[in-house]
């Protein structure tokens, strides 16, 4: 994907890689046509058109469950569902800003309100409904089959899906956190509102210099050990044993996800292409050493 097509977020399962773009000039549709947003599937033979989604002026985001539906959430609906070719729409009252699937059952989202207070809610069915976790300016979230993890102001929190109880990490460094990711619990990662990353051992933390221009980590996504991150500045980068190392510079990463170390996907924007028959917009795979365009 590439050019005027403008890719808002990547996700990817099983199924491959999903991509929702805005379509006032899509090369993937051949022509130029109407303003929207369409989401599309590269299954390993090239991008194919999933399903039209109902036009909005905000810019949504995207989250699945896994090797079922897709999630789009960030917009006037509040998170829809696309399935079969058809979307469940569920308003709500708050702002939704992560939203993390766990398996084809699960998923799990926060709701936060306008003065920065917010809900761990989960999918049960077709319906989301609260958790009884409340938390003060939650930024970051992610889940597996047993817990799940809310990044916050100055906390951590966890919440036991079996008993439905919740704990905080202890000795939390100060700090706003807005991207997270974990291999288990003594395994964790986050990413704070300055551009640190800080893994979490189980006993201690280590705080690295992520982003060189102290750009917050907007996301984190990770495998075999493996954390890659995107700022909300103009940064991608990856986490290893021996620390942080940037990817990319120059260019506005607006999603991220993979399905390993050597399939990473990004949507990004280069000025520097301002002038180029398709316009400054691209998706490029990582595949662990080097960028490819598709």
């Amino acid at each position: 994907m590439s050019g005027g097509s403008r890719g808002y977020d990547v996700w990817a399962d099983t199924r491959g890689v999903h991509v929702l773009v805005a379509t006032a000039c899509n090369p993937l549709a051949g022509s130029c046509g109407l303003p929207g947003i369409e989401l599309h599937l590269n299954d390993g033979t090239g991008w194919q058109l999933v399903q039209r989604v109902e036009a909005t002026d905000s810019r949504p985001k995207l989250s699945g469950l896994p090797g079922r539906a897709i999630i789009t959430y960030e917009d006037e609906c509040g998170i829809s569902i696309l399935e079969g070719g058809t979307t469940t729409c569920t308003p709500l009252d708050t702002f939704v800003s992560h939203v993390f699937g766990v398996d084809s059952q699960s998923a799990f989202a926060l709701s936060t309100e306008l003065l920065r207070d917010g809900d761990l809610i989960e999918l049960v069915g077709t319906s989301w409904v609260s958790t009884g976790l409340r938390v003060s300016s939650p930024g970051a979230l992610w889940a597996d089959a047993t817990h799940v993890h809310v990044g916050a102001l100055n906390t951590v929190h966890v919440y036991e899906r079996a008993g439905g109880t919740t704990v905080e990490l202890p000795n939390v460094p100060a700090g706003q956190y807005t991207g997270m990711w974990s291999f288990g619990a003594n395994d964790v990662w986050l990413g704070n509102l300055v551009g640190q990353v800080l893994h979490y051992d189980g006993a201690t933390w280590d705080v690295f210099t992520a982003s060189t221009g102290g750009h917050a980590i907007a996301q984190m996504w990770g495998s075999a050990g493996e954390v890659f991150f995107r700022t909300a500045g103009r940064e991608f980068g990856r986490v290893t044993s021996s620390g942080p190392e940037t990817l990319l510079t120059d260019v506005t990463v607006e999603g991220l996800w993979g399905l390993s170390p050597t399939e990473v996907f990004i949507t990004l924007s280069d000025g520097t292409f301002s002038d180029f028959k398709c316009g400054e917009y691209f998706m490029l795979w990582f595949d662990g050493a080097a960028f490819h365009q598709f």
